[in-house]
């Protein structure tokens, strides 16, 4: 297990997992959140985001200890709609979109 920083801004309103897990969650576009958390290789982190009125967007930042930084980008998967068991392991997310990147990534 390795500990990392997960950090999230998000409009309007998230929730975060990993492994299914809640780690993080909030309602205010303008506050990034964080929260230390182990990890191992192949876990999923998945947010669950709603934006309640005008443009909305989610940015997740993880920092790990070597000073890598993995954050949300066109390889995460998006979809509208979702099945109970969407943001653990065995989710197969093939039949979702990629996510698109419509301003700066700058926001953490």
């Amino acid at each position: 297990m390795t500990q990392v920083q997960i950090s999230a801004r998000v409009d309007d309103q998230y929730a975060l997992f990993v492994n299914g897990v809640l780690v993080l969650s909030g309602n205010d576009w303008q506050a990034v959140q964080s929260v230390s958390w182990d990890v191992q290789p192949g876990d999923v982190v998945a947010i669950r985001a709603v934006d309640v009125w005008g443009p909305g967007g989610a940015f997740v930042d993880i920092a790990l200890p070597d000073g890598t930084r993995l954050a949300t980008s066109t390889a995460w998967k998006v979809s509208n709609t979702a099945p109970s068991d969407w943001n653990v392991r065995s989710f197969n997310d093939a039949s979702w979109a990629n996510a698109s990147v419509n301003g700066p990534t700058q926001l953490i």
